[in-house]
């Protein structure tokens, strides 16, 4: 059953090609945009609330996911097909994890997109999406 809708896009923010959106705890969601590294966080109704700059070594950001009662989040790197953790509070990357670097990741074939979507389960096991 639809519900309501919201444009997410912000262009004087930066906030063009949206790619990515999760929920966050203060309600409204975070979303990323694969055209710069940042994250963004807006209300249910669409508006801009804050954008909060990634650091600039994390590019095409293509997906992110809220990690449990935190301000941390897990962001999706295109590009570098990686799984970076970011907190929000402090703007800062705190650890960035390759995907084909890890256990198994070497059967991964991405092909020519990367990966496209991340997410996160109640058992806290981190999903990515591959494009077929």
């Amino acid at each position: 059953m639809f519900m309501e809708s919201a444009s997410v896009y912000h262009s004087k923010a930066g906030l063009t090609e949206p790619s990515g959106l999760t929920a966050r705890l203060e309600g409204g969601y975070w979303v990323v945009s694969d055209d710069t590294s940042s994250v963004f966080a807006i209300d249910k109704q669409g508006h801009l609330i804050e954008r909060i700059d990634v650091d600039p070594s994390v590019p095409d950001l293509e997906g992110v996911a809220g990690i449990s009662a935190t301000q941390h989040l897990v962001l999706l790197s295109e590009k570098d097909a990686a799984i970076v953790e970011f907190n929000a509070e402090s703007g800062r990357v705190t650890a960035s994890h390759p995907i084909l670097a890890m256990k198994g990741g070497d059967s991964i074939d991405f092909g020519k997109d990367g990966p496209e979507g991340i997410a996160i389960d109640e058992k806290g096991l981190v999903w990515v999406l591959k494009r077929f």
